[in-house]
């Protein structure tokens, strides 16, 4: 140990706790969203793979599960789904297309990606505005990403018209047992003596 540089070691489930869980749901302007409202419930329930059995969320991703676990429904009995495009690496988005005000397609994903595709954005009067900001948007979301927050976007798309809904950030914390572990290499690599 005398000799090491650099301890490389698992995140997930090693230092933290290996549950990733939904801390936030905001708009564009970073402000609380109301789940409630009818684009954000289909953006967070109908493209969403996960499901209740008993009281537990099953079936897809982490993060759908996280998701689910902080709406606390699965229910998309209102609107039919016309189509489901599931996440695909390139694109970096899963998309569901339901028949809310005829038709609608849901997408979420990458933030970079989605809020660059997007040229609207939803205000929290329910109104569209043309999506100027984006820069501005991005670093916000960077200042988040950096303090170990992952951040996914949602919008929503009629007639070719792509509207920036929002984002979620979701965390998996650091075991409580981790921080003392962290704490003593920091320490180590402090004091160290190099011979």
């Amino acid at each position: 140990a005398g000799s090491l540089n650099i301890l490389f070691t698992d995140k997930t489930g090693t230092l933290t706790e290996g549950k990733l869980k939904v801390i936030d749901i905001l708009d564009s302007d970073f402000n609380n969203i109301n789940l409630s409202n009818e684009l954000i419930y289909q953006s967070l329930v109908y493209n969403n793979d996960s499901y209740f059995i008993n009281n537990k969320v099953e079936g897809s991703n982490s993060t759908d599960r996280a998701i689910l676990e902080y709406v606390q429904t699965d229910k998309k009995d209102k609107y039919k789904i016309i189509s489901k495009e599931k996440f695909n690496s390139k694109k970096k988005y899963s998309s569901v297309t339901t028949t809310y005000q005829q038709e609608t397609t849901f997408i979420k994903g990458a933030y970079e990606q989605i809020v660059n595709t997007s040229n609207y954005y939803l205000t929290d009067k329910n109104t569209e505005r043309v999506l100027i900001n984006k820069k501005e948007i991005i670093e916000k979301i960077e200042k988040r990403t950096n303090e170990g927050q992952r951040v996914i976007a949602l919008a929503y798309k009629q007639y070719n018209k792509q509207v920036l809904l929002g984002f979620i950030f979701l965390k998996d914390n650091i075991r409580k047992e981790a921080y003392e572990s962290i704490k003593r290499i920091h320490l180590w690599k402090k004091y160290r003596w190099w011979g």
